[in-house]
């Protein structure tokens, strides 16, 4: 199967079993992201986790990841592919799909195993918390502005530099590592700025995986150099995140 663009959704989610003849909650309809099935026997409602809903069962702590469609009615095997690539990690998932894609729910506290496992098999993971992603074709997608982190806690290595004022190839060295980065187990995502004094932090699962991205050759390799050319100082600071909360604006109008 080709390479995907799979998209990380914002928000983290519930789902929640009703009785079929149930009606679907108004709170459900103000979530970004939901899914109503009823069938002969249910009503099964998927929403944002932050939505105070009635059900007469639940279960929380879901994140989502979107196939980039719209995908060909006669392409085939996709969702096969995916939820095979994650049952051999031992990874469970729910499954949804619509006309245009498939989404994969798995559980926040394995979403960064998931995207290490789905990135391996080839696949670009886009860690975005935004809503509106253009649904075009991008071999090499720019940067999100914030990492879609999952629940807390997890950890943060905080990096704050000087640079020298010489590239000597630093530049192509940064995206390198970015992409490295993204293919070590544990890393949840990064964030990276830069004027006078840049910052990167980027965020990971637990120490042990800290431990190892600082032990890996290629980025010790980079750290070296940029002793050498790139930087004229910097700081590290290591951090356990254990609260978060967001505003996002969806509405480009400002409504």
């Amino acid at each position: 199967m080709a390479p995907l663009d799979i998209i990380i959704t914002p928000g983290r989610y519930t789902i929640h079993r009703m009785d079929k003849a149930q009606k679907v909650p108004e709170a459900v309809f103000n979530s970004r992201f939901y899914s109503v099935t009823k069938t002969g026997d249910e009503l099964s409602v998927v929403c944002e986790s932050a939505l105070a809903i009635p059900s007469g069962q639940s279960e929380s702590g879901w994140s989502c990841l979107r196939v980039r469609g719209p995908l060909a009615f006669s392409l085939t095997g996709v969702l096969a592919d995916l939820s095979g690539c994650l049952a051999r990690a031992g990874i469970s998932i729910f499954a949804l799909s619509t006309h245009d894609t498939d989404y994969i729910l798995v559980k926040t506290e394995a979403l960064a195993d998931a995207t290490t496992v789905l990135s391996a098999a080839g696949h670009t993971i886009i860690r975005t918390r935004s809503s509106d992603v253009p649904e075009k074709s991008r071999p090499e997608p720019a940067p999100p502005l914030m990492a879609a982190t999952p629940e807390p806690p997890y950890y943060a290595v905080i990096f704050t530099s000087i640079r020298t004022g010489t590239d000597k190839g630093y530049q192509k060295t940064a995206r390198d590592m970015m992409a490295l980065a993204a293919r070590q187990p544990g890393f949840l995502g990064v964030e990276s700025a830069r004027e006078d004094l840049g910052l990167t932090v980027s965020y990971w699962s637990d120490l042990g995986a800290i431990r190892a991205w600082k032990a890996n050759a290629e980025h010790l390799a980079a750290q070296k150099q940029g002793k050498a050319d790139w930087y004229s100082g910097y700081r590290i600071r290591i951090s356990r995140v254990d609260h978060e909360y967001e505003f996002i604006k969806t509405d480009e109008s400002g409504a």
